[in-house]
């Protein structure tokens, strides 16, 4: 159930995040702001309870070294694809979200009803990534194109599956997951000119 409740609140923030930018009432900064906010809570969380952030964690956090890791990756993941695509909002609204629903709905797709064991990945399941491809794909497609949404979203939740190592750390999902889409949708307005 921790996975689910996760899942919709990731779903929801990427919702609300994406139509603040879409509307023009968040900026690149603003989301600096919430990192950095947000890691210093996650430092004080580790040490003391705080009310409403306590209670945040007790119900969406994964309970790891870092409190609250999942949603500062997810803030970081979505900045960084707003920064560099910048000029091109809407590749960076199609990049998150593929992130926003193809993420969630290939876990949840993998929890509930996956069963083949992915062939690039030890520990992925193919459900899981279809659904997230086919969820990105009906998502990102309401900002860019549907060969560029194809492309991102397959490019972006076969990274997913695979996972991208730095040394001996698999690097999170959250940020590999819009990073890969955007630029290969970016790649791919290049390549067709």
């Amino acid at each position: 159930m921790l996975e689910l409740r996760r899942k919709i609140l990731h779903i929801c923030t990427g919702l609300i995040i994406s139509a603040l930018i879409y509307l023009g009432l968040l900026k690149p900064w603003m989301l600096i702001v919430i990192i950095l906010l947000g890691f210093i809570l996650s430092l004080i969380s580790a040490r003391i309870k705080l009310p409403f952030i306590s209670y945040m964690l007790e119900m969406f956090d994964r309970k790891e070294r870092i409190p609250g890791k999942g949603a500062l990756t997810f803030i970081i993941g979505i900045t960084l694809v707003w920064i560099l695509f910048y000029e091109s909002l809407d590749i960076a609204l199609a990049s998150i979200m593929i992130l926003t629903f193809g993420d969630a709905f290939s876990s949840i797709f993998s929890r509930y009803l996956g069963r083949i064991k992915h062939p690039f990945s030890d520990f992925k399941l193919l459900e899981g990534t279809i659904a997230g491809v086919i969820a990105g794909v009906l998502s990102a497609v309401l900002f860019v194109s549907f060969l560029e949404a194809v492309t991102g979203s397959l490019i972006a939740m076969t990274i997913e599956a695979v996972g991208i190592r730095l040394g001996e750390r698999i690097i999170d999902d959250n940020i590999t997951i819009p990073l890969s889409a955007g630029l290969s949708i970016f790649a791919l307005r290049i390549f067709l000119g």
